[in-house]
């Protein structure tokens, strides 16, 4: 039997590369691949457990292994011996993981999920040599995202360069439900995510918005920095206190299933993120920066592509709630035909097996 590992920092609040990778390793486990997760902890082992069946939504399969220390995780790598290891990206965290990997002999697979790292930004000269000497030591790079493999080719022609298939979510979880005028902006308040253009793009058209009835979400962590002061000065401008609901860091299938309106305005690439799949599974119209790969998910039926800016996004959402009744339903409708018929695990699934027995 094969046995592959994966690591992730051990938290609770997951990202998209953990709630996919979750659920594809999951179902790779049902195969004979005996898989387990290797955590550095920063949460206790047994929340991040409950929040991983939570996510996955089915029995683990997969065995949860958590470390205090960074040699622990070297010493354990050493003893397992696992044919491959994943891991997303190069950090710090990640490093004692990947030597122990090396140390053993494991195939190494940089999973490659970062939007930045992808068009080659770092934060730092620190991250961008860090992530150069991971990704030169790695067996395999295989990307997320379609538009970057030329680029990951270039820079390592001899290297086994692969890409994900087939993005997916969940299409039983995320369903439509009775659409009220909601619209819904969910990601973490950070630089590159835009919370702050959403908020700026519809105070622009406030007294339209509030006219029609809607109400906006502003869902996401809002910890106490300077982005969040600023999206809360934004709101209190607002001249309907009621328009503006904040509701913090949430469950989208909480929000996403009666909500009409989506919008993901990341800087460089929304494709895959997993609310944009989550959403148009839930029949959202989609409003989306038109950055990196994001017209492979967003079509004309059900969104529009924007430009980073201001009026562009007003526009665009003034566009959707001038639409008819008739044109606002047929929008659902395309939006959760195209989820059924794309977002499907099994690609992905067999992609992940096919990596570990060494036939792509």
């Amino acid at each position: 039997m094969k046995k592959v590992a994966c690591y992730f920092g051990g938290r609770t609040q997951f990202g998209g590369a953990e709630r996919r990778i979750g659920r594809i390793m999951n179902q790779v486990a049902k195969s004979d691949i005996e898989v387990q997760f290797i955590f550095k902890l920063y949460e206790p082992m047994e929340e991040i457990c409950r929040t991983y069946e939570h996510v996955i939504g089915e029995k683990l399969n997969i065995k949860m292994v958590g470390f205090q220390h960074g040699f622990e995780i070297i010493r354990y790598m050493l003893v397992e011996r696992f044919d491959s290891v994943f891991y997303t990206d190069a950090y710090l965290g990640m490093i004692p993981f990947f030597v122990g990997a090396k140390l053993a002999k494991s195939e190494t697979v940089l999973l490659q999920v970062n939007t930045y790292a992808s068009v080659g930004q770092f934060k730092s000269l620190a991250n961008e040599l860090e992530f150069k000497m991971v990704a030169r030591l790695s067996n395999r790079i295989d990307c997320l995202y379609p538009s970057s493999v030329a680029r990951f080719r270039m820079f390592y022609p001899h290297k086994n360069i692969t890409v994900t298939p087939c993005p997916f979510t969940n299409t039983e979880l995320y369903a439509p439900a009775s659409k009220t005028r909601a619209i819904v902006f969910a990601g973490r308040w950070v630089e590159g995510k835009n919370v702050d253009l959403f908020v700026r793009a519809m105070l622009r058209i406030q007294d339209e918005l509030y006219k029609e009835g809607y109400k906006i979400y502003v869902c996401g962590e809002a910890k106490e920095n300077s982005l969040s002061q600023t999206v809360r000065r934004l709101i209190a401008t607002c001249k309907y206190n009621e328009l503006f609901e904040l509701p913090g860091f949430v469950d989208s299938k909480d929000y996403l299933p009666w909500a009409e309106v989506f919008l993901s305005l990341q800087v460089i690439n929304n494709y895959p993120s997993q609310s944009l799949l989550e959403a148009i599974s839930c029949g959202c119209y989609i409003i989306a920066s038109d950055e990196g790969d994001t017209g492979l998910l967003v079509k004309d039926e059900y969104g529009e592509l924007c430009k980073l800016e201001e009026k562009d996004i007003a526009e665009k959402m003034l566009n959707y709630i001038r639409k008819t009744k008739q044109e606002k339903e047929l929008a659902i409708c395309d939006s959760r035909k195209f989820a059924i018929s794309h977002f499907m695990i099994d690609k992905s699934v067999e992609h992940y097996v096919n990596m570990i027995n060494g036939v792509i």
